[in-house]
């Protein structure tokens, strides 16, 4: 009996010192669950380790769930670092040389990449008319003077769009006013629309490579120039401005570098030798 006493009274003890525990962290007063050695479920009503169990905390309404699967994409937070893949864009105009380019897509967004440039085919042709070397002699602005040569041409023809001569002189050339984003072809005029397309180049970069896959051999109208034409460039098969372009196509003395018609290597826009600027010859007219 005595041993029974004392175990009781240490029972008591221990229980004293759990409720008073338990009180440190429930000062609210509010009751505590009842424990349960029947079963294998909690306080709660559902077995250990259920994902479905929230547990809710005096002053909060918040609860915790059972993490789902992750998207590997975590956005809102400050302390969260996101990784961001380049996507690549691919523009590939019909035959033409595929070329890409990269560039980041917005965080925590899926994008489709887009590509900068044009598909739609550019008109080039040869002017019908002949300059001599001092084509644009007293203009107040030589590059608008130069310019209306080729528009109003393409104009006459009711060609769509606007066009610019194929020249180079120390203050501007093909190659820096050309639109060098642009990947589509480059077409002759046809007289006859339901004729096939004749490409001479496909894209800008086509035009600067220093040969053509057809020559501009073929006016505003589609009519096909003589063999023996030729062009005033100034340019060289890069697209850049030659030393040769009779003073900013200004003088009819000294030379200026010239164009095979019928060419489609580096001699349609730079032909030996060069030639005499008091000379008549067209102008290569290219859409913009």
């Amino acid at each position: 009996m005595l041993i029974s006493a004392k175990v009781n009274q240490l029972i008591q003890t221990i229980a004293l010192a759990s409720l008073s525990t338990a009180a440190c962290f429930n000062p609210g007063g509010m009751a505590l669950p009842t424990l349960s050695t029947e079963g294998s479920e909690t306080a709660a009503g559902s077995t250990p380790g259920d994902p479905s169990v929230t547990t809710d905390t005096p002053g909060s309404s918040a609860s915790t769930e059972a993490p789902g699967p992750t998207t590997g994409l975590t956005t809102g937070s400050p302390e969260t670092t996101t990784e961001v893949m380049a996507t690549t864009c691919v523009l590939s105009c019909g035959d033409a040389s595929t070329t890409s380019s990269t560039r980041p897509p917005e965080t925590g967004e899926e994008t489709t990449a887009e590509c900068v440039g044009d598909c739609t085919p550019r008109k080039v042709f040869a002017t019908l008319q002949t300059f001599t070397g001092d084509f644009l002699a007293g203009r107040s602005d030589p590059l608008i003077a130069a310019d209306k040569l080729c528009q109003t041409e393409a104009e006459d023809a009711s060609l769509a769009g606007d066009f610019i001569p194929w020249i180079g002189t120390n203050e501007s050339s093909p190659s820096t006013r050309l639109d060098l984003t642009f990947h589509g072809p480059y077409e002759l005029v046809v007289v006859n629309a339901n004729l096939p397309a004749v490409v001479v180049a496909h894209g800008t970069a086509g035009l600067l490579s220093g040969t053509l896959q057809h020559a501009i051999d073929a006016d505003a109208s589609g009519q096909t120039i003589a063999s023996s034409t030729e062009a005033w460039t100034g340019t060289l098969p890069n697209g850049e401005s030659s030393d040769l372009h009779c003073a900013g196509w200004s003088v009819m003395t000294g030379s200026g570098t010239k164009g095979s018609i019928t060419a489609t290597d580096g001699a349609w826009t730079e032909a030996p030798p060069p030639g005499g600027c008091q000379g008549a010859r067209r102008l290569y007219c290219i859409q913009t």
